[in-house]
């Protein structure tokens, strides 16, 4: 019943959206060909931004940008919306710069073209929450612990603090993202576990599998 109702909110918010121009940063990877894939169905005109990695999705309301994340001119695009997809895990001398300081340079390119949304995907290891922390909302106490997830969490604080414009900001926080294959039977399986909210032994202690799909 309660997925039924959400379905049903979900559908009149989806025919009030406006059609928009939004450029995604990233749009190579898996969190960012999920959101291109999303709102060319729903009828937005799409930049998608790429690097090293190609596009994997083609569309008519798609336009594929290959260039590198600071030669994007947000002004000569000027987009409604701008998501930032792009981060880095591996530790290295770049980290810093791309998960910390592009984020405020992109915010504030931003501000200077009059984009009326933000979207900065960060990662729930910017919190730094313990296995055992539980249910973690936004007012959960940052505590990164690694390189990782120090980097993260300077970005999120800069642009919470950086918001003095009618700009609407938004930071998600997304755990693990894994993407399945529906005709891969392993990853089908994994999916209905955690489904389930089945816990798995991975380290001789009960884990609980944090998995976005």
């Amino acid at each position: 019943q309660a997925h039924s109702q959400l379905r049903i909110i979900y559908q009149r918010l989806d025919n009030k959206m406006t059609k928009s121009k939004v450029l995604v940063l990233g749009a190579s990877g898996i969190i960012g060909t999920a959101i291109i894939k999303f709102l060319c169905k729903k009828g937005h005109s799409v930049y998608g931004q790429f690097y090293k990695n190609k596009l994997k999705f083609t569309h008519d309301n798609l336009i594929s940008i290959h260039a590198h994340y600071d030669d994007i001119s947000i002004s000569d695009l000027k987009p409604n919306i701008v998501i930032n997809c792009i981060g880095l895990k591996n530790i290295s001398k770049s980290m810093f710069n791309i998960n910390t300081l592009f984020p405020l340079r992109l915010l504030n390119a931003c501000k200077a073209a009059d984009v009326k949304k933000f979207i900065h995907i960060s990662s729930v290891g910017s919190l730094g929450a313990s296995y055992d922390a539980g249910d973690v909302y936004e007012n959960y106490e940052m505590t990164p612990i690694n390189s990782y997830e120090v980097s993260k969490a300077a970005a999120d604080q800069a642009i919470l603090s950086a918001i003095d414009t009618d700009m609407d900001v938004l930071i998600l926080m997304p755990s693990n993202v894994l993407e399945y294959d529906k005709l891969n039977k392993d990853l089908s399986f994994l999916r209905m576990l955690i489904r389930l909210g089945f816990l798995i032994s991975t380290k001789e202690k009960s884990s609980t599998l944090n998995f976005v799909f």
